[in-house]
């Protein structure tokens, strides 16, 4: 017999939207201890963390926390603005736009100290636990990312014949 919580769509709903604001919450506060704080919003077993889902995986919580220990380097005032939010059992998915100072070296670019903006949608994986991530699945424009650390020149916008909104 299973001491497991039972929880309804909406509960378990309600709590996997608590989790990921507050994963989002730690993430924008720049706060001395906000590595641990994050990674603890992970199951401590069976966790993940893959940018553009099977390109770049890390497993488990020390390879989550190098992730996150790279990131906070390169962006340390990084700040997530998120502009939609979709919820179902099991899964949460944000789409944002994330903005930072390039600090530190990436992908073998040295720190140029130019503010980066660039889209994000990302995926909250659930278990059975809805108050624990299994994983977050991350999706941007590398090319993009890469290119704005360089000084190149980013479309940043682009008219199309179905943008009803120029």
């Amino acid at each position: 017999m299973s001491n497991a919580k039972k929880w309804t769509n909406e509960e378990r709903v309600a709590e996997q939207r608590k989790l990921v604001d507050l994963h989002c919450e730690i993430e924008n506060s720049n706060s001395p201890d906000r590595i641990s704080r994050v990674v603890a919003t992970f199951t401590k077993t069976d966790s993940y963390y893959q940018i553009a889902a099977g390109v770049v995986h890390f497993s488990g919580v020390p390879e989550i926390t190098g992730w996150y220990e790279t990131l906070f380097s390169v962006l340390p005032d990084l700040h997530i603005t998120i502009n939609h939010e979709h919820d179902v059992p099991g899964c949460c998915i944000r789409e944002m736009v994330v903005t930072g100072t390039h600090s530190a070296e990436f992908a073998g670019i040295a720190a140029t100290g130019k503010k980066l903006v660039f889209p994000v949608c990302a995926l909250y994986i659930f278990g059975d636990d809805p108050t624990q991530l299994i994983a977050e699945r991350a999706y941007w424009d590398n090319a993009g990312l890469i290119s704005q650390m360089r000084g190149e020149s980013v479309i940043t916008s682009i008219a199309l014949p179905w943008d009803n909104t120029k």
